[in-house]
């Protein structure tokens, strides 16, 4: 795609708005020193943009579609020319290719990526240069669109729960990591990978989670009132969300309107919530856990780990995150690695859970070194609440 700067105002000023941007159109072409195909140049008038699209074999096609910047460039001027009704005229161009099918592998795809490629460059260089297209110049319209899914899901009950069942190294259930799902409008699922990153940088998170506890508070309803269990369930909090000033009311108003227990509670952070504001986060933190909600510290050893910080924090439980777990049994200083979380969490009377545990020999490793719980495929995969209410 290319768009020619100032068309619009030349075509206004010739008065000759369909037949003067054809023509224009074809000069352009000409200067490119190869025909295109009939068909292939368009002028788009409600957008007032010149479009070419080349239907080129190889990448040396687009070198011969380049050659219609390089013309006009390589002679110091910066406008294309063109002379139309003995009139000469001046325009500056930007070029954004897209190439198939290693960008895309339809048209109108391609098309799009094209034209992201020339949006970028109008961004970056105002009016003047060439572009390929590469695949982070549509994050902008993918985040746009993500953040939509998540608002019609928000609204249409489309964020639901699976939970992943926690065990002992006897296979005792101790209960269930909440993990956030969504499905779009046509009930199809968008990854969390998706998901969550757009609702924390649009500040959706907070109804994400808020939805989230809603549904882990109604299950443990359900499930407490017919049958006799100490069951857990953690469920993740944003730090955004955390630190804002009314979050221990939403917490206070849900718990008193489904009569859960808090200690069947378990709010999982990261380290990062010390980052900003340690003094302020410590406070939050005593707050929950002076409403009987356990503290789970999520990913440690990933982030900004400090044994000072990690003292201070009012916290029940150390989760070892899956990329420690994974090379266990391949490497002694990855054994020796976890071992010491394993420890540092005993010596400050925490217990210790490790996630993403797949194998027997994982699972021997970790008992052998003391691990107090284990997640992973290995004894459950996230399953349905319907699933995880038989498991209770």
């Amino acid at each position: 795609l290319v768009e020619l700067i100032k068309l619009a105002n030349l075509i206004v000023l010739l008065n000759k708005a369909i037949a003067s941007g054809d023509r224009i159109a074809d000069v352009f072409e000409i200067k490119a020193g190869e025909p295109c195909d009939p068909g292939a140049v368009a002028h788009d008038h409600d957008n007032v943009n010149a479009d070419i699209f080349h239907d080129l074999p190889d990448t040396s096609g687009y070198i011969r579609f380049s050659h219609v910047y390089l013309k006009y460039n390589e002679t110091g001027d910066e406008a294309l020319s063109g002379t139309i009704d003995d009139c000469d005229y001046f325009l500056t161009a930007c070029f954004g290719y897209a190439e198939f099918p290693s960008d895309a592998d339809k048209g109108t795809n391609l098309l799009s990526c094209a034209g992201a490629a020339m949006h970028r460059l109008k961004k970056q260089n105002g009016s003047n240069g060439i572009l390929h297209f590469l695949p982070d110049m549509l994050k902008i319209e993918q985040t746009l669109e993500t953040e939509r899914k998540i608002r019609g899901a928000l609204d249409n009950g489309g964020i639901y729960l699976n939970l992943q069942p926690q065990y002992s190294m006897d296979h005792t259930l101790r209960g269930f990591e909440a993990l956030a799902r969504m499905k779009d409008s046509d009930g199809s699922p968008v990854s969390p990978a998706e998901f969550i990153p757009v609702a924390e940088k649009t500040g959706l998170i907070d109804r994400v989670d808020i939805s989230v506890f809603r549904q882990v508070a109604d299950f443990l309803s359900s499930v407490l009132a017919k049958k006799k269990s100490d069951i857990i369930i953690s469920f993740n909090i944003s730090v955004r969300h955390l630190m804002k000033n009314n979050f221990v009311e939403e917490i206070k108003e849900i718990l008193k309107t489904s009569g859960v227990p808090a200690r069947n509670l378990e709010l999982e952070i990261t380290e990062s919530v010390m980052i900003d504001s340690v003094d302020q986060a410590l406070k939050r933190l005593k707050e929950i856990k002076d409403m009987g909600i356990k503290i789970a510290i999520d990913d440690f050893g990933t982030g900004y780990s400090s044994l000072s910080y990690l003292n201070k924090l009012p916290a029940d439980l150390l989760k070892i995150d899956k990329a420690f777990i994974d090379p266990i049994n391949s490497s002694e200083a990855a054994k020796q690695y976890v071992a010491t979380i394993v420890n540092i969490g005993h010596v400050m009377n925490l217990e210790v859970i490790s996630e993403g545990v797949e194998s027997n020999e994982q699972l021997e490793t970790l008992a052998s070194i003391g691990c107090d719980f284990i997640q992973g495929y290995l004894w459950g995969h996230p399953v349905p609440l319907e699933e995880a209410a038989k498991m209770v």
